[in-house]
């Protein structure tokens, strides 16, 4: 059927605590890879060719300000188990005197909510721990 000129897929109702959260589901199917400590000599095409042995690279990009490098750069490869072999073997291996970090590239909301979640167990765990100092004392 069309509306307005589109066709319409009528599919079963999910209940949305049933439904697969895109954020579970970009943490399965990622693609593109985030790389810090990268040495500020390295070229891009040097960049590149350190992952070339893990896959067909889509794009390779070492983030620079005024034409010196930052530090850090995106890879992004044609399928997820290619970029899950790449951070899973370059993740700690030293690059010219640099322990590299690699990772799943997330944007800034997704980053904020997981460290929002990380403080906030350390806050209750720390909240939990003195709890019972104060109610039992003479257990310590």
């Amino acid at each position: 059927m069309l509306v307005n000129d589109k066709p319409a897929y009528v599919g079963h109702y999910i209940p949305r605590k049933s439904r697969p959260s895109k954020a579970e589901e970009m943490k399965n199917n990622f693609t593109n890879i985030f790389v810090k400590n990268v040495p500020e000599t390295m070229l891009e095409e040097e960049f590149k060719t350190l992952f070339d042995p893990f896959g067909a690279i889509t794009s390779a990009r070492l983030m620079k300000e005024d034409g010196k490098s930052k530090g850090f750069g995106f890879v992004n490869f044609e399928t997820h188990e290619q970029a899950e072999n790449a951070c899973n073997e370059m993740n700690e291996k030293e690059v010219q005197s640099k322990v590299l970090y690699v990772g799943r590239a997330q944007k800034k909301t997704e980053r904020k909510e997981e460290l929002l979640k990380k403080y906030e167990a350390l806050r209750n765990e720390r909240l939990n721990k003195y709890r019972v100092i104060f109610f039992f004392p003479s257990l310590f």
